[in-house]
Protein backbone atom coordinates (compact mmCIF):
# COMPACT_ATOMS: atom_id res chain seq x y z
CA UNK A 1 0.00 0.00 0.00
CA UNK A 2 1.56 3.35 -1.01
CA UNK A 3 1.83 6.30 1.37
CA UNK A 4 -1.08 8.17 -0.19
CA UNK A 5 -3.44 5.20 0.21
CA UNK A 6 -2.22 4.71 3.77
CA UNK A 7 -2.91 8.38 4.54
CA UNK A 8 -6.40 8.18 3.06
CA UNK A 9 -7.33 5.15 5.14
CA UNK A 10 -5.84 6.64 8.29
CA UNK A 11 -7.79 9.86 7.72
CA UNK A 12 -10.98 7.87 7.16
CA UNK A 13 -10.48 6.03 10.42
CA UNK A 14 -9.85 9.25 12.33
CA UNK A 15 -12.94 10.83 10.81
CA UNK A 16 -14.98 7.80 11.85
CA UNK A 17 -13.73 8.18 15.43
CA UNK A 18 -14.72 11.86 15.32
CA UNK A 19 -18.23 10.86 14.25
CA UNK A 20 -18.52 8.49 17.17
CA UNK A 21 -17.58 11.28 19.53
CA UNK A 22 -20.06 13.70 17.98
CA UNK A 23 -23.30 11.73 18.23
CA UNK A 24 -22.53 8.26 19.51
CA UNK A 25 -23.48 6.53 16.27
CA UNK A 26 -21.53 3.59 14.88
CA UNK A 27 -20.10 3.86 11.40
CA UNK A 28 -22.66 1.81 9.47
CA UNK A 29 -20.74 1.14 6.28
CA UNK A 30 -17.06 0.29 6.36
CA UNK A 31 -14.67 1.41 3.66
CA UNK A 32 -14.13 -1.40 1.11
CA UNK A 33 -10.94 -3.38 1.57
CA UNK A 34 -8.12 -2.70 -0.88
CA UNK A 35 -8.33 -6.21 -2.32
CA UNK A 36 -12.12 -6.19 -2.63
CA UNK A 37 -12.97 -6.44 -6.37
CA UNK A 38 -16.29 -4.71 -5.74
CA UNK A 39 -14.71 -1.74 -3.96
CA UNK A 40 -15.56 1.70 -5.28
CA UNK A 41 -12.78 3.57 -7.13
CA UNK A 42 -10.68 5.79 -4.88
CA UNK A 43 -11.66 8.85 -6.91
CA UNK A 44 -15.37 8.13 -6.33
CA UNK A 45 -17.01 11.34 -5.12
CA UNK A 46 -20.24 12.30 -3.43
CA UNK A 47 -22.94 13.04 -6.03
CA UNK A 48 -25.36 15.60 -4.57
CA UNK A 49 -28.86 16.23 -5.89
CA UNK A 50 -28.24 19.95 -6.26
CA UNK A 51 -25.46 22.42 -6.85
CA UNK A 52 -24.69 24.72 -3.95
CA UNK A 53 -22.71 27.89 -3.54
CA UNK A 54 -22.30 31.14 -1.67
CA UNK A 55 -23.92 34.04 -3.48
CA UNK A 56 -24.89 37.69 -3.23
CA UNK A 57 -28.41 38.78 -4.18
CA UNK A 58 -28.19 41.06 -7.20
CA UNK A 59 -31.89 41.72 -7.74
CA UNK A 60 -35.17 40.55 -6.22
CA UNK A 61 -38.21 39.34 -8.17
CA UNK A 62 -40.04 42.20 -9.85
CA UNK A 63 -42.88 42.81 -12.25
CA UNK A 64 -40.95 41.51 -15.25
CA UNK A 65 -39.39 38.57 -13.44
CA UNK A 66 -41.80 37.87 -10.60
CA UNK A 67 -40.57 34.30 -10.13
CA UNK A 68 -36.86 34.92 -10.57
CA UNK A 69 -34.11 35.78 -8.10
CA UNK A 70 -30.87 37.05 -9.65
CA UNK A 71 -27.72 36.24 -7.68
CA UNK A 72 -23.98 36.42 -8.20
CA UNK A 73 -22.27 33.12 -7.38
CA UNK A 74 -19.09 33.85 -5.44
CA UNK A 75 -16.70 31.73 -7.46
CA UNK A 76 -13.17 32.30 -6.16
CA UNK A 77 -11.76 32.57 -9.67
CA UNK A 78 -14.56 34.33 -11.49
CA UNK A 79 -17.93 35.33 -9.92
CA UNK A 80 -20.88 34.81 -12.26
CA UNK A 81 -24.57 35.70 -12.37
CA UNK A 82 -27.33 33.10 -12.10
CA UNK A 83 -31.09 33.57 -12.48
CA UNK A 84 -32.86 31.31 -9.97
CA UNK A 85 -36.36 30.29 -11.00
CA UNK A 86 -38.45 30.19 -7.83
CA UNK A 87 -41.26 27.69 -7.32
CA UNK A 88 -43.72 26.55 -4.68
CA UNK A 89 -41.17 24.12 -3.28
CA UNK A 90 -38.27 26.60 -3.06
CA UNK A 91 -37.21 26.75 0.59
CA UNK A 92 -36.06 29.91 2.38
CA UNK A 93 -34.23 29.00 5.59
CA UNK A 94 -32.16 30.70 8.30
CA UNK A 95 -28.97 28.65 8.41
CA UNK A 96 -28.14 29.60 12.00
CA UNK A 97 -31.50 28.70 13.55
CA UNK A 98 -33.08 26.23 11.10
CA UNK A 99 -36.21 28.41 11.07
CA UNK A 100 -37.90 29.32 7.77
CA UNK A 101 -37.77 32.87 6.45
CA UNK A 102 -39.79 34.44 3.64
CA UNK A 103 -38.87 35.81 0.25
CA UNK A 104 -39.92 39.24 1.51
CA UNK A 105 -37.11 39.09 4.10
CA UNK A 106 -34.43 39.05 1.39
CA UNK A 107 -32.57 42.21 0.37
CA UNK A 108 -30.38 43.20 -2.53
CA UNK A 109 -26.71 42.88 -1.64
CA UNK A 110 -27.46 40.21 0.98
CA UNK A 111 -25.07 37.26 1.24
CA UNK A 112 -26.82 33.88 0.99
CA UNK A 113 -26.13 30.25 0.19
CA UNK A 114 -28.19 28.81 -2.67
CA UNK A 115 -29.03 25.30 -3.85
CA UNK A 116 -30.10 24.94 -7.48
CA UNK A 117 -30.60 22.34 -10.21
CA UNK A 118 -27.59 20.94 -12.04
CA UNK A 119 -29.43 21.54 -15.32
CA UNK A 120 -29.21 25.14 -16.46
CA UNK A 121 -29.48 27.10 -19.68
CA UNK A 122 -26.62 28.92 -21.37
CA UNK A 123 -28.60 32.10 -21.66
CA UNK A 124 -27.16 35.29 -20.21
CA UNK A 125 -27.46 34.96 -17.33
CA UNK A 126 -27.98 31.18 -17.14
CA UNK A 127 -31.20 30.03 -15.47
CA UNK A 128 -31.76 27.15 -13.07
CA UNK A 129 -34.51 25.91 -10.76
CA UNK A 130 -34.02 27.09 -7.17
CA UNK A 131 -34.25 24.43 -4.46
CA UNK A 132 -33.30 26.56 -1.45
CA UNK A 133 -31.96 29.91 -0.30
CA UNK A 134 -30.15 29.93 3.06
CA UNK A 135 -29.70 33.19 4.95
CA UNK A 136 -27.54 34.10 7.96
CA UNK A 137 -24.74 31.76 6.90
CA UNK A 138 -21.74 33.99 7.59
CA UNK A 139 -18.55 31.97 7.97
CA UNK A 140 -20.45 28.92 9.21
CA UNK A 141 -20.84 25.69 7.25
CA UNK A 142 -24.14 25.80 5.33
CA UNK A 143 -26.73 23.09 5.94
CA UNK A 144 -26.58 20.27 3.38
CA UNK A 145 -29.57 19.48 1.18
CA UNK A 146 -30.40 15.77 0.92
CA UNK A 147 -33.13 13.35 -0.17
CA UNK A 148 -33.57 10.00 1.60
CA UNK A 149 -32.98 7.00 -0.68
CA UNK A 150 -32.78 4.24 1.94
CA UNK A 151 -33.24 4.05 5.70
CA UNK A 152 -30.98 1.96 7.95
CA UNK A 153 -32.18 1.65 11.55
CA UNK A 154 -29.83 0.84 14.41
CA UNK A 155 -30.12 0.34 18.15
CA UNK A 156 -31.32 2.93 20.67
CA UNK A 157 -33.31 4.92 18.14
CA UNK A 158 -30.36 5.54 15.85
CA UNK A 159 -31.07 5.94 12.14
CA UNK A 160 -28.81 6.43 9.12
CA UNK A 161 -30.09 7.36 5.68
CA UNK A 162 -28.44 6.77 2.35
CA UNK A 163 -28.57 9.75 0.01
CA UNK A 164 -26.80 11.50 -2.89
CA UNK A 165 -27.20 8.52 -5.24
CA UNK A 166 -25.77 6.11 -2.70
CA UNK A 167 -22.62 8.12 -2.10
CA UNK A 168 -23.46 9.62 1.32
CA UNK A 169 -24.66 8.17 4.62
CA UNK A 170 -26.08 10.69 7.11
CA UNK A 171 -26.75 9.53 10.68
CA UNK A 172 -29.24 10.83 13.24
CA UNK A 173 -29.16 9.92 16.93
CA UNK A 174 -31.46 10.69 19.84
CA UNK A 175 -29.48 13.84 20.59
CA UNK A 176 -29.73 15.13 17.01
CA UNK A 177 -31.94 18.23 17.03
CA UNK A 178 -34.79 17.56 14.62
CA UNK A 179 -37.75 19.64 13.50
CA UNK A 180 -40.27 20.02 10.70
CA UNK A 181 -39.89 23.10 8.51
CA UNK A 182 -43.65 23.48 8.08
CA UNK A 183 -44.90 23.54 11.67
CA UNK A 184 -41.68 23.64 13.73
CA UNK A 185 -42.76 20.49 15.53
CA UNK A 186 -40.15 18.20 17.02
CA UNK A 187 -39.64 15.02 15.04
CA UNK A 188 -37.57 11.88 15.61
CA UNK A 189 -35.11 9.93 13.44
CA UNK A 190 -37.92 7.48 12.71
CA UNK A 191 -39.69 10.22 10.73
CA UNK A 192 -37.03 9.90 8.03
CA UNK A 193 -38.67 7.98 5.19
CA UNK A 194 -37.69 7.23 1.60
CA UNK A 195 -38.24 10.37 -0.44
CA UNK A 196 -38.01 12.74 2.53
CA UNK A 197 -36.16 15.96 1.69
CA UNK A 198 -34.15 17.41 4.55
CA UNK A 199 -31.36 19.74 5.57
CA UNK A 200 -28.58 18.42 7.79
CA UNK A 201 -25.91 20.33 9.68
CA UNK A 202 -22.54 18.59 9.99
CA UNK A 203 -18.88 19.48 9.52
CA UNK A 204 -16.99 16.19 9.43
CA UNK A 205 -17.36 13.63 6.61
CA UNK A 206 -15.48 10.32 6.77
CA UNK A 207 -13.42 9.52 3.69
CA UNK A 208 -15.04 6.10 3.26
CA UNK A 209 -17.43 5.32 0.40
CA UNK A 210 -20.19 6.11 0.96
CA UNK A 211 -19.08 9.19 2.85
CA UNK A 212 -20.40 9.26 6.42
CA UNK A 213 -21.49 12.10 8.66
CA UNK A 214 -23.33 12.49 11.95
CA UNK A 215 -25.88 15.29 11.87
CA UNK A 216 -26.03 17.75 14.75
CA UNK A 217 -29.37 19.08 13.47
CA UNK A 218 -31.91 18.12 10.83
CA UNK A 219 -34.86 20.03 9.40
CA UNK A 220 -37.36 17.93 7.45
CA UNK A 221 -38.98 19.73 4.52
CA UNK A 222 -42.72 19.60 3.80
CA UNK A 223 -43.60 16.13 2.61
CA UNK A 224 -47.09 16.94 1.38
CA UNK A 225 -48.72 14.74 3.99
CA UNK A 226 -51.86 14.30 1.92
CA UNK A 227 -49.81 12.97 -0.96
CA UNK A 228 -47.98 10.59 1.37
CA UNK A 229 -51.34 9.35 2.61
CA UNK A 230 -52.62 8.92 -0.93
CA UNK A 231 -49.50 6.92 -1.85
CA UNK A 232 -50.93 4.04 0.13
CA UNK A 233 -53.49 3.51 -2.59
CA UNK A 234 -53.76 3.52 -6.35
CA UNK A 235 -54.84 6.82 -7.87
CA UNK A 236 -56.72 7.77 -11.01
CA UNK A 237 -54.41 9.48 -13.53
CA UNK A 238 -55.33 12.76 -15.20
CA UNK A 239 -53.08 14.42 -17.80
CA UNK A 240 -53.54 18.12 -18.58
CA UNK A 241 -57.07 17.91 -17.18
CA UNK A 242 -58.10 14.79 -19.10
CA UNK A 243 -58.68 11.46 -17.35
CA UNK A 244 -56.68 8.57 -18.84
CA UNK A 245 -58.95 5.88 -17.46
CA UNK A 246 -56.03 4.13 -15.75
CA UNK A 247 -54.71 4.08 -12.19
CA UNK A 248 -51.22 4.36 -10.79
CA UNK A 249 -49.45 1.39 -9.23
CA UNK A 250 -47.92 1.79 -5.80
CA UNK A 251 -44.44 0.33 -5.40
CA UNK A 252 -43.03 0.80 -1.91
CA UNK A 253 -44.63 4.22 -1.66
CA UNK A 254 -43.67 5.31 -5.19
CA UNK A 255 -46.44 6.16 -7.64
CA UNK A 256 -45.73 4.31 -10.92
CA UNK A 257 -47.43 5.31 -14.18
CA UNK A 258 -47.61 3.73 -17.67
CA UNK A 259 -44.87 5.60 -19.53
CA UNK A 260 -46.09 5.60 -23.12
CA UNK A 261 -49.71 6.39 -22.30
CA UNK A 262 -48.78 9.38 -20.12
CA UNK A 263 -46.01 10.61 -22.43
CA UNK A 264 -48.15 10.61 -25.55
CA UNK A 265 -50.99 12.33 -23.69
CA UNK A 266 -48.49 15.08 -22.87
CA UNK A 267 -47.37 15.29 -26.51
CA UNK A 268 -43.96 13.71 -25.87
CA UNK A 269 -42.27 11.17 -28.14
CA UNK A 270 -41.54 7.63 -26.94
CA UNK A 271 -38.91 5.34 -28.49
CA UNK A 272 -37.76 1.85 -27.46
CA UNK A 273 -34.20 0.54 -27.78
CA UNK A 274 -34.50 -3.26 -27.73
CA UNK A 275 -30.75 -3.86 -27.52
CA UNK A 276 -30.19 -1.58 -24.55
CA UNK A 277 -33.65 -2.31 -23.12
CA UNK A 278 -34.17 1.41 -22.72
CA UNK A 279 -37.22 3.59 -23.22
CA UNK A 280 -36.36 7.04 -24.52
CA UNK A 281 -38.70 9.92 -23.66
CA UNK A 282 -38.28 13.05 -25.79
CA UNK A 283 -39.74 16.53 -25.30
CA UNK A 284 -38.90 20.00 -26.59
CA UNK A 285 -36.83 20.46 -23.45
CA UNK A 286 -34.67 17.36 -23.90
CA UNK A 287 -34.77 13.64 -23.27
CA UNK A 288 -34.62 11.03 -20.52
CA UNK A 289 -33.58 7.38 -20.90
CA UNK A 290 -35.32 4.75 -18.78
CA UNK A 291 -33.32 1.58 -18.16
CA UNK A 292 -35.35 -1.38 -16.96
CA UNK A 293 -34.33 -2.40 -13.46
CA UNK A 294 -32.19 0.69 -12.85
CA UNK A 295 -33.32 3.44 -10.46
CA UNK A 296 -31.27 6.15 -12.17
CA UNK A 297 -32.74 8.95 -14.27
CA UNK A 298 -30.76 11.56 -16.17
CA UNK A 299 -31.97 14.54 -18.17
CA UNK A 300 -30.17 15.57 -21.36
CA UNK A 301 -31.14 19.00 -22.60
CA UNK A 302 -32.08 19.70 -26.22
CA UNK A 303 -31.12 23.36 -25.87
CA UNK A 304 -27.80 25.12 -25.71
CA UNK A 305 -27.14 24.20 -22.12
CA UNK A 306 -24.94 22.10 -19.92
CA UNK A 307 -25.58 18.65 -21.41
CA UNK A 308 -26.43 16.03 -18.78
CA UNK A 309 -27.86 16.55 -15.31
CA UNK A 310 -26.64 14.38 -12.45
CA UNK A 311 -28.42 11.02 -12.22
CA UNK A 312 -31.43 11.05 -9.90
CA UNK A 313 -33.08 8.31 -7.89
CA UNK A 314 -36.87 8.25 -7.47
CA UNK A 315 -37.08 5.19 -5.23
CA UNK A 316 -38.11 2.68 -7.91
CA UNK A 317 -36.72 1.41 -11.21
CA UNK A 318 -38.65 1.20 -14.50
CA UNK A 319 -40.23 -2.19 -15.09
CA UNK A 320 -42.00 -3.90 -17.96
CA UNK A 321 -45.36 -5.54 -17.32
CA UNK A 322 -47.63 -7.56 -19.56
CA UNK A 323 -48.47 -6.85 -22.28
CA UNK A 324 -45.16 -5.05 -22.78
CA UNK A 325 -46.03 -1.83 -20.96
CA UNK A 326 -43.23 0.10 -19.22
CA UNK A 327 -44.04 1.64 -15.84
CA UNK A 328 -41.88 4.27 -14.13
CA UNK A 329 -42.10 6.79 -11.26
CA UNK A 330 -44.27 9.77 -12.15
CA UNK A 331 -41.39 12.13 -11.20
CA UNK A 332 -39.78 11.19 -14.53
CA UNK A 333 -42.16 13.58 -16.26
CA UNK A 334 -41.17 16.49 -14.03
CA UNK A 335 -37.56 15.75 -14.89
CA UNK A 336 -38.38 15.62 -18.60
CA UNK A 337 -40.51 18.77 -18.57
CA UNK A 338 -38.08 20.60 -16.26
CA UNK A 339 -40.96 21.98 -14.21
CA UNK A 340 -43.26 21.09 -11.34
CA UNK A 341 -45.89 18.96 -13.06
CA UNK A 342 -47.38 16.51 -10.55
CA UNK A 343 -50.03 17.08 -7.90
CA UNK A 344 -52.64 15.03 -6.07
CA UNK A 345 -56.12 16.57 -5.92
CA UNK A 346 -59.16 14.82 -4.48
CA UNK A 347 -57.53 11.41 -4.71
CA UNK A 348 -56.47 11.87 -8.33
CA UNK A 349 -52.90 12.06 -9.62
CA UNK A 350 -52.76 15.06 -11.95
CA UNK A 351 -49.92 15.62 -14.41
CA UNK A 352 -49.93 19.02 -16.08
CA UNK A 353 -47.16 20.46 -18.23
CA UNK A 354 -47.35 24.09 -19.31
CA UNK A 355 -45.71 25.47 -22.45
CA UNK A 356 -42.56 27.46 -21.85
Amino acid sequence: MNKMNHWKRTAAALAGVALLGMNGLPVLAAEPAADDPTAAPEDQQIAPYAMGGRAVIKSLPGQENEKQLLVTIQDEKSPWDLALNLGDETVFLDNATGIPVSLQDLKEGQEVYVYYSLAMTRSLPPQSAAYAVLTNVGEATPAKYHVVEKVLEGADGQVAVLTDHGSMLVSAAKETKMSNLKDKSVVTPQDLKVGTRFFAWYDIVALSYPGQAGAERMVLLPQQEQQEQNKLEELEISVNGKALGVKTQNKDGVQMVPVRQVAEALGFTVEWDQQKRETLLISDQGKVSLSVGRDSYQFETAQEAVGLSAPQSFGAAPEIQDPGVTWAPVQVFELLAQQKAVSIVDGSLQISVTAE
